[in-house]
């Protein structure tokens, strides 16, 4: 491309213009804007609202907010909408499954398990999306070490998408944490038979072959979490346990079932 038609092309993208009187078209620029380019959707974000922009201007500024990385910022934005937002409850709860990754992304995970758990209520409890969130919630469960919330969560998934890999995978992790270990195998391998490249599914059913002296089954698996994405953290688990192979190591001990905080009542 000529050199002058790319910075030009660069700085339209760079300096959006909003459309006065045209919300939805609005929007649509400032999400993508903000997809692409966080800071400057951020500052577009701003600017629209100082305009009048209302709900559309403030999502798009925590989806800016939340491509800056600066996720507790984004998630408390998030919830407000959703907690506030008189659309729909399948849209109020779109956004406050959003505020919950953002919750857990910024490491508060207690956060992210309530504003989960209200997303739940506005959705019917077989849905896709209502799956979807039992996932999510089930990630911030485990975070906590609360393996027996998690894996109930899971399970509630997986009625309603039996055929979802993930949830499969991550309830194999919550089952090994919790010492079921039979369960955890089942679950790891129904997963990467659904999907042969799920990195959570292989990383896992290999740290149970290692846990059941199978070695060579277990860097097999290891060994395909890492061609498969070198640069992922499943790929720096898999490393950190083929070199404790490698080293002739004593195989890591059977866990045994995680003791859980009572809840308050």
């Amino acid at each position: 491309m000529n050199p002058l038609l790319f910075l030009i092309a660069f700085a339209a993208a760079a300096e959006p213009t909003l459309k006065p009187d045209d919300g939805p078209a609005n929007y649509g620029l400032c999400l993508d804007t903000a997809r692409a380019y966080p800071t400057q959707g951020l500052e577009l974000a701003e600017r629209w609202i100082g305009l009048g922009g209302g709900e559309p201007a403030r999502h798009c500024k925590g989806v800016a907010l939340f491509g800056l990385h600066k996720y507790a910022d984004a998630a408390r934005e998030l919830e407000i909408i959703g907690v506030n937002s008189k659309r729909s409850g399948e849209i109020r709860a779109s956004l406050l499954a959003q505020a919950g990754q953002a919750y857990l992304l910024a490491g508060d995970a207690a956060h992210a398990r309530e504003t989960q758990s209200a997303a739940l209520k506005l959705l019917p409890a077989s849905s896709p999306a209502a799956a979807t969130l039992l996932v999510d919630r089930a990630l911030s469960f485990a975070d906590g070490k609360l393996y027996t919330d998690a894996i109930a969560d899971l399970t509630a998934a997986l009625a309603i998408d039996p055929k979802n890999a993930d949830a499969l995978a991550y309830r194999a992790n919550a089952e090994r944490e919790t010492a079921q270990l039979g369960a955890a195998e089942k679950d790891a391998q129904a997963a990467v038979e659904l999907d042969g490249k799920n990195l959570t599914a292989l990383l896992e059913r290999g740290i149970i072959s290692r846990l059941k002296d199978r070695n060579l089954e277990a860097k097999a698996d290891w060994e395909k979490v890492i061609a498969l994405a070198p640069d992922s953290a499943e790929a720096t688990a898999a490393r950190g346990h083929l070199d404790r192979i490698d080293v002739g190591a004593e195989p890591e001990k059977k866990p045994k079932p995680a003791k859980e905080p009572k809840k308050k009542r």
